[in-house]
């Protein structure tokens, strides 16, 4: 991770491509699972992961793709769902390092709503928290 921040190695997904992801709070996927996030043919966010990297993959669908957004973090993006009514979000997906920078890449690859400055709204708190 240190060569990443030191040389601004960087990440830039195509459309089409599949994003790797560690999980945070995603229905029975345990936290910190890696996998790759997907949008389905119906506009879905997937992720998909196997069981000890090894397996079969399972594809669990998270939930319309538009209602969820990018946060550029300090150390590395995530995928986060707004709270409207309280002008918050919740972090659902931690992005590898090597998106950082790239976030506008990874929104419009996955088809999500925006790209949100998340960096200061908790700190590092939720860094050391997921």
């Amino acid at each position: 991770m240190l060569e990443v921040l030191l040389f601004d190695v960087q990440s830039k997904p195509k459309p089409g491509e599949s994003v790797p992801a560690f999980s945070t709070r995603v229905r029975k996927v345990p936290r910190r699972t890696y996998g790759r996030l997907y949008v389905g043919r119906d506009g879905t966010l997937l992720f998909g992961y196997r069981r000890l990297l090894v397996g079969p993959e399972k594809k669990v669908p998270v939930g319309k793709a538009s209602s969820f957004e990018v946060g550029q973090g300090i150390f590395f993006p995530s995928v986060i769902e707004p709270i409207e009514s309280a002008g918050k979000h919740r972090v659902v997906f931690r992005l590898l390092p090597t998106h950082r920078g790239a976030e506008e890449s990874v929104r419009s690859c996955l088809e999500l709503a925006q790209v949100r400055d998340v960096r200061f709204s908790k700190g590092l708190r939720s860094f050391w928290a997921s």
